[in-house]
Protein backbone atom coordinates (compact mmCIF):
# COMPACT_ATOMS: atom_id res chain seq x y z
CA UNK A 1 0.00 0.00 0.00
CA UNK A 2 0.71 3.61 -0.31
CA UNK A 3 1.42 5.56 2.48
CA UNK A 4 -0.16 9.53 2.45
CA UNK A 5 2.53 11.77 0.84
CA UNK A 6 5.53 13.36 2.95
CA UNK A 7 5.20 16.51 3.17
CA UNK A 8 8.22 18.62 0.96
CA UNK A 9 7.81 21.51 3.44
CA UNK A 10 9.51 19.29 5.86
CA UNK A 11 12.47 18.05 3.52
CA UNK A 12 13.31 21.69 2.37
CA UNK A 13 13.85 22.13 5.53
CA UNK A 14 17.90 22.73 6.65
CA UNK A 15 17.55 19.28 8.68
CA UNK A 16 16.35 15.95 6.49
CA UNK A 17 12.96 14.77 6.14
CA UNK A 18 13.03 11.63 8.53
CA UNK A 19 11.11 8.45 7.12
CA UNK A 20 10.82 5.98 9.81
CA UNK A 21 10.69 2.76 7.77
CA UNK A 22 9.70 0.01 11.31
CA UNK A 23 8.06 -2.42 8.94
CA UNK A 24 11.44 -3.40 6.95
CA UNK A 25 11.97 -6.26 9.47
CA UNK A 26 11.76 -9.49 7.23
CA UNK A 27 15.33 -8.63 4.81
CA UNK A 28 15.75 -7.78 1.34
CA UNK A 29 12.93 -10.30 -1.40
CA UNK A 30 14.38 -12.85 -2.96
CA UNK A 31 13.81 -11.40 -6.29
CA UNK A 32 16.23 -11.37 -8.73
CA UNK A 33 17.34 -8.69 -10.83
CA UNK A 34 16.94 -10.11 -13.85
CA UNK A 35 13.06 -10.91 -12.26
CA UNK A 36 13.12 -7.38 -11.68
CA UNK A 37 13.85 -6.15 -14.92
CA UNK A 38 11.43 -8.81 -16.73
CA UNK A 39 8.64 -7.08 -14.82
CA UNK A 40 9.29 -3.75 -15.94
CA UNK A 41 9.86 -4.24 -19.39
CA UNK A 42 6.39 -6.33 -19.50
CA UNK A 43 5.32 -3.17 -17.84
CA UNK A 44 6.80 -0.78 -20.44
CA UNK A 45 4.89 -2.95 -23.15
CA UNK A 46 1.34 -3.30 -22.02
CA UNK A 47 1.81 0.49 -21.56
CA UNK A 48 -0.92 1.78 -24.12
CA UNK A 49 -0.51 5.12 -23.38
CA UNK A 50 2.29 7.64 -23.39
CA UNK A 51 3.27 9.40 -20.84
CA UNK A 52 2.35 13.00 -20.00
CA UNK A 53 4.06 15.65 -21.64
CA UNK A 54 6.18 17.24 -18.68
CA UNK A 55 7.47 20.98 -18.15
CA UNK A 56 11.17 21.59 -19.03
CA UNK A 57 12.97 20.89 -16.83
CA UNK A 58 13.79 23.49 -14.56
CA UNK A 59 17.25 25.70 -15.15
CA UNK A 60 19.09 27.45 -13.04
CA UNK A 61 21.77 30.59 -14.07
CA UNK A 62 24.66 28.61 -15.56
CA UNK A 63 27.26 29.26 -13.43
CA UNK A 64 29.93 31.46 -14.49
CA UNK A 65 32.95 29.67 -16.65
CA UNK A 66 36.25 28.51 -15.07
CA UNK A 67 39.62 30.66 -15.67
CA UNK A 68 41.51 29.88 -18.53
CA UNK A 69 45.34 31.39 -18.70
CA UNK A 70 46.56 32.05 -21.85
CA UNK A 71 49.91 30.31 -21.50
CA UNK A 72 51.52 28.04 -24.25
CA UNK A 73 51.36 24.43 -23.43
CA UNK A 74 54.07 22.46 -21.72
CA UNK A 75 56.35 20.31 -23.57
CA UNK A 76 55.11 16.59 -23.87
CA UNK A 77 57.82 14.06 -22.53
CA UNK A 78 56.61 10.74 -24.57
CA UNK A 79 59.66 9.45 -24.89
CA UNK A 80 59.83 5.69 -26.44
CA UNK A 81 61.47 3.06 -24.54
CA UNK A 82 62.04 -0.13 -25.85
CA UNK A 83 60.81 -3.28 -23.30
CA UNK A 84 60.92 -6.73 -24.12
CA UNK A 85 58.19 -8.54 -26.81
CA UNK A 86 56.11 -9.78 -23.49
CA UNK A 87 56.98 -7.49 -20.87
CA UNK A 88 59.12 -9.74 -19.15
CA UNK A 89 62.85 -10.02 -18.36
CA UNK A 90 64.36 -7.43 -16.03
CA UNK A 91 62.39 -4.84 -15.84
CA UNK A 92 62.96 -1.68 -13.28
CA UNK A 93 60.91 -1.56 -10.72
CA UNK A 94 60.37 -5.68 -9.50
CA UNK A 95 62.24 -5.04 -6.08
CA UNK A 96 59.84 -4.07 -3.09
CA UNK A 97 58.74 -0.41 -2.98
CA UNK A 98 59.99 2.07 -0.66
CA UNK A 99 56.87 3.62 1.01
CA UNK A 100 55.50 6.54 -0.20
CA UNK A 101 54.69 8.87 2.03
CA UNK A 102 52.28 11.79 2.91
CA UNK A 103 54.11 15.15 1.84
CA UNK A 104 52.76 18.24 3.01
CA UNK A 105 53.12 21.00 6.07
CA UNK A 106 53.25 19.75 9.56
CA UNK A 107 49.74 20.80 10.59
CA UNK A 108 48.21 19.35 7.08
CA UNK A 109 49.76 16.10 8.40
CA UNK A 110 48.74 16.69 11.53
CA UNK A 111 44.96 17.21 10.62
CA UNK A 112 44.70 14.22 8.57
CA UNK A 113 46.54 12.15 11.63
CA UNK A 114 43.38 13.49 13.59
CA UNK A 115 41.08 12.24 11.72
CA UNK A 116 42.77 9.13 11.10
CA UNK A 117 42.53 9.08 14.73
CA UNK A 118 39.07 9.13 15.02
CA UNK A 119 37.97 5.66 15.59
CA UNK A 120 40.58 5.14 18.09
CA UNK A 121 38.93 7.46 19.96
CA UNK A 122 35.10 5.85 20.05
CA UNK A 123 34.39 8.62 17.03
CA UNK A 124 33.27 8.11 13.78
CA UNK A 125 35.55 8.31 10.30
CA UNK A 126 34.08 9.26 7.08
CA UNK A 127 36.53 9.50 4.27
CA UNK A 128 34.92 11.27 0.84
CA UNK A 129 36.89 10.23 -2.36
CA UNK A 130 35.88 12.42 -5.58
CA UNK A 131 37.39 11.85 -8.73
CA UNK A 132 37.04 9.79 -11.98
CA UNK A 133 37.24 6.16 -13.61
CA UNK A 134 39.80 5.32 -10.42
CA UNK A 135 37.31 6.23 -8.03
CA UNK A 136 34.01 5.43 -9.92
CA UNK A 137 34.62 1.75 -10.36
CA UNK A 138 34.95 1.28 -6.62
CA UNK A 139 38.02 -1.28 -6.10
CA UNK A 140 40.49 1.78 -4.85
CA UNK A 141 37.95 2.73 -2.67
CA UNK A 142 36.25 -0.18 -1.99
CA UNK A 143 39.47 -2.10 -0.30
CA UNK A 144 39.99 0.98 1.56
CA UNK A 145 36.58 0.37 3.03
CA UNK A 146 36.75 -3.52 3.83
CA UNK A 147 40.12 -2.70 5.21
CA UNK A 148 39.31 -0.05 7.81
CA UNK A 149 35.87 -1.40 8.25
CA UNK A 150 37.70 -4.53 9.29
CA UNK A 151 39.72 -2.95 11.91
CA UNK A 152 37.38 -0.09 12.86
CA UNK A 153 34.10 -1.31 12.09
CA UNK A 154 31.56 -1.34 9.36
CA UNK A 155 29.92 2.08 9.53
CA UNK A 156 28.32 1.89 5.88
CA UNK A 157 29.23 1.46 2.13
CA UNK A 158 28.49 5.66 2.34
CA UNK A 159 27.75 7.47 -1.04
CA UNK A 160 26.79 5.27 -4.27
CA UNK A 161 24.89 6.51 -7.31
CA UNK A 162 20.80 4.71 -7.42
CA UNK A 163 21.46 3.83 -11.00
CA UNK A 164 24.88 3.79 -13.21
CA UNK A 165 25.96 7.52 -14.09
CA UNK A 166 28.60 5.80 -16.83
CA UNK A 167 28.82 2.17 -18.24
CA UNK A 168 32.45 2.37 -15.75
CA UNK A 169 30.47 2.49 -11.83
CA UNK A 170 30.22 -0.62 -9.79
CA UNK A 171 29.78 -0.49 -6.11
CA UNK A 172 32.22 -2.93 -3.49
CA UNK A 173 29.92 -5.12 -1.10
CA UNK A 174 26.49 -3.73 -3.22
CA UNK A 175 24.07 -5.58 -5.37
CA UNK A 176 23.00 -3.43 -7.86
CA UNK A 177 20.27 -3.65 -10.24
CA UNK A 178 18.52 -0.95 -12.30
CA UNK A 179 16.67 -0.36 -15.62
CA UNK A 180 19.09 1.33 -17.88
CA UNK A 181 16.52 4.04 -19.04
CA UNK A 182 17.43 6.55 -16.23
CA UNK A 183 18.65 9.55 -17.52
CA UNK A 184 22.06 10.56 -16.11
CA UNK A 185 23.42 13.95 -16.47
CA UNK A 186 27.31 15.64 -15.31
CA UNK A 187 29.70 17.99 -16.56
CA UNK A 188 30.33 17.29 -20.16
CA UNK A 189 27.28 15.24 -20.85
CA UNK A 190 26.36 14.96 -24.57
CA UNK A 191 23.19 16.53 -24.33
CA UNK A 192 23.34 17.56 -20.41
CA UNK A 193 21.43 20.05 -19.08
CA UNK A 194 24.86 22.11 -18.11
CA UNK A 195 22.61 23.98 -15.45
CA UNK A 196 24.81 22.80 -12.32
CA UNK A 197 22.49 20.67 -10.47
CA UNK A 198 24.47 17.60 -9.72
CA UNK A 199 24.38 18.12 -5.80
CA UNK A 200 27.51 16.62 -3.72
CA UNK A 201 28.89 14.33 -6.49
CA UNK A 202 29.00 16.14 -9.91
CA UNK A 203 25.66 14.01 -11.34
CA UNK A 204 21.95 13.36 -11.27
CA UNK A 205 19.78 10.68 -12.25
CA UNK A 206 16.71 11.52 -13.69
CA UNK A 207 13.44 9.99 -14.94
CA UNK A 208 9.43 9.98 -14.66
CA UNK A 209 8.53 6.38 -16.24
CA UNK A 210 6.82 4.76 -13.36
CA UNK A 211 8.73 1.25 -14.95
CA UNK A 212 12.33 2.67 -13.90
CA UNK A 213 13.50 1.09 -11.04
CA UNK A 214 16.28 1.25 -8.76
CA UNK A 215 17.60 -1.33 -5.77
CA UNK A 216 20.33 -1.01 -3.54
CA UNK A 217 21.04 -4.01 -1.43
CA UNK A 218 23.08 -4.83 1.37
CA UNK A 219 25.63 -7.53 0.08
CA UNK A 220 25.30 -11.47 1.46
CA UNK A 221 28.72 -12.92 0.99
CA UNK A 222 31.35 -10.24 1.90
CA UNK A 223 32.68 -9.06 5.10
CA UNK A 224 31.29 -5.49 5.36
CA UNK A 225 28.59 -4.71 3.68
CA UNK A 226 25.63 -6.59 5.35
CA UNK A 227 23.93 -4.15 7.79
CA UNK A 228 22.43 -0.96 7.63
CA UNK A 229 20.25 1.33 10.00
CA UNK A 230 20.01 4.40 8.04
CA UNK A 231 19.97 5.56 3.89
CA UNK A 232 20.17 9.34 3.58
CA UNK A 233 18.80 10.10 -0.34
CA UNK A 234 19.61 13.37 -1.54
CA UNK A 235 16.86 14.96 -4.26
CA UNK A 236 16.18 18.00 -6.41
CA UNK A 237 13.35 19.96 -5.14
CA UNK A 238 11.27 21.69 -7.80
CA UNK A 239 8.17 23.41 -8.60
CA UNK A 240 7.28 20.94 -11.30
CA UNK A 241 9.17 18.00 -9.90
CA UNK A 242 7.13 14.54 -9.30
CA UNK A 243 6.72 12.12 -6.45
CA UNK A 244 8.95 9.12 -5.82
CA UNK A 245 8.43 5.47 -4.60
CA UNK A 246 10.29 4.13 -2.06
CA UNK A 247 10.24 0.90 -0.47
CA UNK A 248 12.34 -1.22 2.09
CA UNK A 249 11.88 -4.68 1.46
CA UNK A 250 8.47 -5.98 1.59
CA UNK A 251 7.38 -2.98 4.08
CA UNK A 252 4.91 -0.35 2.99
CA UNK A 253 5.94 1.93 0.04
CA UNK A 254 6.36 5.10 0.65
CA UNK A 255 5.97 8.34 -1.35
CA UNK A 256 8.01 11.09 -1.42
CA UNK A 257 6.88 14.39 -2.82
CA UNK A 258 9.70 16.34 -4.25
CA UNK A 259 7.85 19.49 -5.67
CA UNK A 260 8.92 22.61 -3.42
CA UNK A 261 8.29 25.71 -3.68
CA UNK A 262 12.11 26.82 -5.33
CA UNK A 263 14.55 24.63 -6.64
CA UNK A 264 16.96 23.35 -4.52
CA UNK A 265 18.35 20.25 -2.75
CA UNK A 266 16.13 17.99 -0.52
CA UNK A 267 17.21 15.35 2.08
CA UNK A 268 15.59 12.43 3.21
CA UNK A 269 16.97 10.59 6.15
CA UNK A 270 15.27 6.85 6.27
CA UNK A 271 15.85 4.77 9.34
CA UNK A 272 15.50 1.10 9.22
CA UNK A 273 15.93 -1.79 11.69
CA UNK A 274 19.75 -2.97 11.74
CA UNK A 275 20.27 -5.76 9.33
CA UNK A 276 19.96 -6.54 5.79
CA UNK A 277 17.88 -4.61 3.36
CA UNK A 278 16.71 -3.62 -0.55
CA UNK A 279 15.79 -0.21 -1.42
CA UNK A 280 13.86 0.21 -3.91
CA UNK A 281 13.02 3.97 -5.51
CA UNK A 282 10.54 4.49 -8.59
CA UNK A 283 8.97 7.43 -10.25
CA UNK A 284 5.24 7.58 -9.15
CA UNK A 285 5.08 9.12 -13.46
CA UNK A 286 3.44 12.86 -12.09
CA UNK A 287 6.77 14.16 -12.80
CA UNK A 288 10.09 13.65 -13.13
CA UNK A 289 12.21 12.90 -10.43
CA UNK A 290 15.89 14.06 -10.56
CA UNK A 291 18.83 11.89 -7.45
CA UNK A 292 21.65 13.12 -6.50
CA UNK A 293 22.82 10.31 -4.60
CA UNK A 294 22.28 7.79 -1.87
CA UNK A 295 24.21 7.48 1.39
CA UNK A 296 24.01 3.70 3.45
CA UNK A 297 25.11 4.13 6.76
CA UNK A 298 25.46 1.52 9.53
CA UNK A 299 27.66 1.83 12.88
CA UNK A 300 27.81 5.15 14.14
CA UNK A 301 31.30 4.51 15.46
CA UNK A 302 32.35 2.79 12.50
CA UNK A 303 34.14 3.96 9.24
CA UNK A 304 32.79 4.78 5.78
CA UNK A 305 34.75 5.44 2.60
CA UNK A 306 32.62 7.19 0.31
CA UNK A 307 33.25 6.49 -3.80
CA UNK A 308 32.23 9.78 -5.77
CA UNK A 309 33.84 9.59 -9.29
CA UNK A 310 32.06 9.87 -13.11
CA UNK A 311 34.00 8.79 -15.60
CA UNK A 312 36.70 11.25 -17.96
CA UNK A 313 36.17 13.96 -15.55
CA UNK A 314 38.90 16.08 -14.58
CA UNK A 315 38.90 18.26 -11.28
CA UNK A 316 37.60 21.16 -13.06
CA UNK A 317 34.13 20.27 -13.57
CA UNK A 318 33.70 21.22 -9.39
CA UNK A 319 34.00 24.61 -10.78
CA UNK A 320 30.16 24.45 -12.87
CA UNK A 321 28.46 22.17 -9.75
CA UNK A 322 26.12 25.09 -7.85
CA UNK A 323 28.01 25.97 -5.12
CA UNK A 324 25.04 26.32 -2.43
CA UNK A 325 23.73 22.65 -3.24
CA UNK A 326 27.48 21.61 -3.33
CA UNK A 327 27.99 22.66 -0.08
CA UNK A 328 24.90 21.62 1.22
CA UNK A 329 25.57 18.13 -0.07
CA UNK A 330 28.71 17.72 1.19
CA UNK A 331 27.46 19.55 4.29
CA UNK A 332 24.91 16.51 4.71
CA UNK A 333 28.05 14.10 4.52
CA UNK A 334 30.12 15.10 7.17
CA UNK A 335 33.20 13.96 5.77
CA UNK A 336 35.97 14.25 8.07
CA UNK A 337 39.16 13.52 5.51
CA UNK A 338 38.33 15.08 2.55
CA UNK A 339 40.06 13.24 -0.88
CA UNK A 340 40.20 14.54 -4.01
CA UNK A 341 41.93 11.70 -6.74
CA UNK A 342 41.72 13.44 -10.10
CA UNK A 343 44.88 14.17 -12.68
CA UNK A 344 44.70 10.93 -15.19
CA UNK A 345 42.14 12.96 -17.45
CA UNK A 346 44.21 16.20 -16.92
CA UNK A 347 47.60 14.13 -18.25
CA UNK A 348 45.65 13.04 -21.47
CA UNK A 349 44.87 16.68 -22.41
CA UNK A 350 47.59 17.85 -24.37
CA UNK A 351 46.36 21.84 -24.35
CA UNK A 352 45.94 21.83 -20.53
CA UNK A 353 49.18 23.40 -18.80
CA UNK A 354 50.85 22.78 -15.74
CA UNK A 355 49.49 26.49 -14.83
CA UNK A 356 46.05 25.28 -15.53
CA UNK A 357 45.88 22.13 -13.90
CA UNK A 358 47.46 24.28 -11.04
CA UNK A 359 44.61 26.94 -11.52
CA UNK A 360 41.53 24.76 -11.47
CA UNK A 361 43.08 22.93 -8.73
CA UNK A 362 43.34 26.21 -5.82
CA UNK A 363 39.87 27.14 -6.96
CA UNK A 364 38.32 23.59 -6.03
CA UNK A 365 39.88 23.09 -2.90
CA UNK A 366 38.70 26.41 -2.40
CA UNK A 367 35.15 25.31 -3.14
CA UNK A 368 36.00 21.91 -0.99
CA UNK A 369 37.12 23.55 2.35
CA UNK A 370 34.39 26.04 1.84
CA UNK A 371 32.11 22.77 2.11
CA UNK A 372 33.83 20.97 4.56
CA UNK A 373 35.51 23.39 6.43
CA UNK A 374 36.31 20.62 9.37
CA UNK A 375 37.69 18.23 7.34
CA UNK A 376 41.23 17.50 6.93
CA UNK A 377 42.31 17.09 2.70
CA UNK A 378 44.51 15.17 0.81
CA UNK A 379 45.17 15.15 -2.55
CA UNK A 380 46.02 12.13 -4.55
CA UNK A 381 48.16 12.66 -8.07
CA UNK A 382 46.99 10.06 -11.08
CA UNK A 383 48.32 6.73 -11.72
CA UNK A 384 51.17 5.83 -14.32
CA UNK A 385 50.74 5.17 -17.74
CA UNK A 386 51.78 4.26 -20.55
CA UNK A 387 50.66 3.57 -24.26
CA UNK A 388 51.58 1.15 -27.28
CA UNK A 389 53.85 2.60 -29.90
CA UNK A 390 53.94 -1.17 -31.68
CA UNK A 391 52.25 -4.12 -30.60
CA UNK A 392 54.52 -6.19 -28.01
CA UNK A 393 58.00 -4.69 -28.76
CA UNK A 394 57.50 -0.73 -28.36
CA UNK A 395 55.81 1.29 -25.44
CA UNK A 396 55.73 4.76 -24.78
CA UNK A 397 55.91 6.24 -20.84
CA UNK A 398 53.17 8.76 -20.53
CA UNK A 399 55.93 11.83 -19.61
CA UNK A 400 52.69 14.48 -18.77
CA UNK A 401 51.79 12.30 -15.51
CA UNK A 402 54.74 13.61 -13.51
CA UNK A 403 54.12 16.81 -14.64
CA UNK A 404 50.42 16.98 -13.53
CA UNK A 405 51.57 15.20 -10.55
CA UNK A 406 54.25 18.32 -9.66
CA UNK A 407 51.71 20.65 -10.41
CA UNK A 408 48.97 18.91 -7.75
CA UNK A 409 52.03 19.00 -5.49
CA UNK A 410 52.79 22.08 -5.42
CA UNK A 411 48.78 23.58 -4.95
CA UNK A 412 47.56 20.80 -2.19
CA UNK A 413 50.71 21.76 0.08
CA UNK A 414 50.17 25.58 -0.35
CA UNK A 415 46.27 24.91 0.44
CA UNK A 416 47.31 23.09 3.25
CA UNK A 417 46.60 19.53 1.93
CA UNK A 418 48.30 16.61 2.11
CA UNK A 419 49.49 15.30 -1.15
CA UNK A 420 49.94 11.54 -2.20
CA UNK A 421 51.91 10.50 -5.22
CA UNK A 422 50.30 7.60 -6.76
CA UNK A 423 52.58 7.33 -9.67
CA UNK A 424 55.69 7.23 -7.44
CA UNK A 425 53.88 4.74 -4.97
CA UNK A 426 53.44 2.82 -7.84
CA UNK A 427 57.75 2.88 -9.03
CA UNK A 428 58.03 5.96 -10.73
CA UNK A 429 57.51 6.28 -14.50
CA UNK A 430 57.59 3.21 -16.35
CA UNK A 431 55.79 1.26 -13.30
CA UNK A 432 52.76 0.80 -15.41
CA UNK A 433 54.34 -1.08 -17.63
CA UNK A 434 56.24 -3.70 -15.04
CA UNK A 435 52.61 -3.76 -13.14
CA UNK A 436 51.06 -4.45 -16.70
CA UNK A 437 54.13 -7.91 -17.13
CA UNK A 438 53.30 -9.51 -13.40
CA UNK A 439 50.92 -11.93 -12.77
CA UNK A 440 48.39 -11.52 -12.25
CA UNK A 441 48.59 -8.31 -14.12
CA UNK A 442 48.32 -5.17 -11.95
CA UNK A 443 47.67 -3.24 -14.99
CA UNK A 444 45.07 -3.43 -17.57
CA UNK A 445 45.34 -3.83 -21.20
CA UNK A 446 44.97 -0.18 -22.06
CA UNK A 447 47.97 1.15 -20.04
CA UNK A 448 46.17 3.41 -18.11
CA UNK A 449 43.79 1.76 -15.46
CA UNK A 450 44.58 -0.63 -13.21
CA UNK A 451 43.16 -4.38 -12.21
CA UNK A 452 40.91 -4.98 -9.46
CA UNK A 453 44.59 -6.29 -7.66
CA UNK A 454 46.55 -3.51 -9.02
CA UNK A 455 43.87 -1.09 -7.26
CA UNK A 456 44.07 -3.40 -4.15
CA UNK A 457 48.00 -3.14 -4.14
CA UNK A 458 47.31 0.79 -4.04
CA UNK A 459 45.09 0.84 -1.42
CA UNK A 460 47.58 -1.05 0.72
CA UNK A 461 50.28 1.68 -0.23
CA UNK A 462 48.04 4.23 0.66
CA UNK A 463 46.65 2.57 3.98
CA UNK A 464 50.51 2.23 4.52
CA UNK A 465 51.08 6.09 4.40
CA UNK A 466 47.95 7.17 6.10
CA UNK A 467 48.69 4.22 9.12
CA UNK A 468 51.84 5.85 9.65
CA UNK A 469 50.17 8.66 10.70
CA UNK A 470 47.33 6.97 12.69
CA UNK A 471 46.27 8.50 16.40
CA UNK A 472 45.18 11.92 17.76
CA UNK A 473 48.21 14.75 17.66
Amino acid sequence: MLLPLIASIAAAAPMPAVINVSDAIFGPPEWTCQEQLAWAEADRAARTTPLPELPPAPRSPAPPPPPVLRVPPDPVVDTPVLWTAVLGGALPGREPLPPQPIEGSAEAIGAIARAMGRPSRGQRLRISVWGASHTAADYFTGELRRALQGRWGDGGHGFVWPAAMTNAERAHDLVLCSTQTWRSDFVGRSGGRSDGWYGPGGGSLSSSDPTDFSTVETTKSAPTGGVWREVELQALGAPTAGSLLLTVDDAATRVLDLRSPSTGLLRFRVQVPAGPHRLTLRPLGDGEVRLFGLSLENDPQGVIVDAIGVRGRTARTWLSWDAEQLSAGVAALAPDLVVLAYGTNEAADLHMSAAQVQADLRAVLARARAAAPQAACLVIGPTDRAKVVSAGKRYTIWGRTALVAAAQRSVAIEAGCGFWDWQAAMGGPGAALTWRSLSPPLVTADLIHLSAEGYARSANLLLEALTGLEGPR
